[in-house]
C-alpha cells in the first residue's frame, strides 16, 4: 500500500470541555472546524479529532486515542475509504480529500507537529511487523529503551513516527495493540511546560530523551485521557 501521509487521529473524550482547554488554551492547536460533538484541530500536517462519547453507541469507551487514518496514493477498489483492525487498533486508509490536508497557514505557536503517536502491545515487534505487513510500512528502527528495558520499533510517514512499545519479555498469548499516547514536537519546551502548570496540569520535570540533544517531559493528567508527551529537539 502506497502511503501518503498520517491524515487524522481521533481521540475520543468524556468531557468535550476539558479536553478542549488543554489542546486549545494551553497548546493552542488551531480550530479547523468545531461542531456540537467534535472539534477538529491542527496539530502540524494531521487533523488532530476531538470526539463526544456521548454521542456515540451506549458502552463506548472513552478518554482514549480511538482510531488513526492514512492516506493513500492507490485507489480503493472504488471506495473511498477501508478501515482495518490491526491487533485491535483501528486504522483507516483513505484516498485523497476524505481527510482534507491541513493548511500551513494554521500553525500553533507552540506545537510545530505531532512527532510521536504510541502504539503499546504485549509484544511490540508482532505488531510493529503486522502493522508492515497490512499497510506497508517499513519498520526503520529497532532498539531497547535504556533504564526500563522495554522493547521499541519505529516507523516514519513524513513528520510523524510510529512507535510501537511493549514488555522487555513479549507476553504469551493473543496480542491485543491500542494507541497509548502522542507525542508534541514544540517549540519552547519550558514554556508549553510553564502553560500546562499554569492550567494546574501535573507534570514531570524536563530529561534526555532518547534522540540525541533531545529533552522530553510527559503532562501526567488533563489532556482527556490520553498520556501526552512534549519533545524539544536541539537547534541545528
Amino acid at each position: 500500500m502506497n502511503l501518503k501521509r498520517v491524515a487524522e487521529l481521533v481521540i475520543v473524550v468524556s468531557d468535550l470541555d476539558a479536553a478542549r482547554k488543554f489542546y486549545c488554551d494551553v497548546l493552542e492547536l488551531p480550530v479547523i472546524r468545531e461542531l456540537r460533538d467534535s472539534v477538529q484541530l491542527a496539530a502540524g500536517r494531521v487533523q488532530l479529532t476531538l470526539l463526544d462519547v456521548t454521542h456515540l453507541p451506549p458502552d463506548s469507551p472513552a478518554d482514549r486515542i480511538d482510531s488513526l487514518t492514512f492516506e493513500t496514493h492507490d485507489d480503493l477498489d472504488g471506495s473511498q475509504q477501508q478501515c482495518f483492525d490491526i491487533q485491535g487498533a483501528e486504522v483507516s486508509v483513505a484516498v485523497p480529500g476524505v481527510v482534507p490536508p491541513v493548511s500551513p497557514l494554521l500553525p500553533s505557536p507552540w506545537v510545530r507537529n505531532i512527532d510521536h503517536i504510541v502504539v503499546a502491545s504485549g509484544d511490540s515487534g508482532n505488531t510493529a511487523a503486522a502493522f508492515e505487513a497490512k499497510l506497508g510500512l517499513e519498520i526503520k528502527r529497532t532498539m531497547i529503551r535504556p533504564g526500563t528495558n522495554a522493547q521499541l520499533a519505529f516507523m516514519k510517514l513524513g513528520e510523524v513516527i510510529i512507535e510501537f512499545a511493549g514488555p522487555p519479555t513479549p507476553q504469551d498469548g493473543p496480542i491485543t495493540a491500542r494507541y497509548w499516547g502522542i507525542v508534541f514536537n514544540v517549540r519552547n519546551l519550558d514554556a508549553v511546560l510553564a502553560r500546562a502548570r499554569e492550567a494546574g496540569l501535573p507534570t514531570g520535570e524536563p530529561k534526555a530523551a532518547v534522540q540525541p540533544g533531545a529533552r522530553i517531559v510527559s503532562i501526567k493528567d488533563g489532556t482527556g485521557g490520553v498520556p501526552v508527551a512534549f519533545i524539544e529537539y536541539a537547534a541545528r
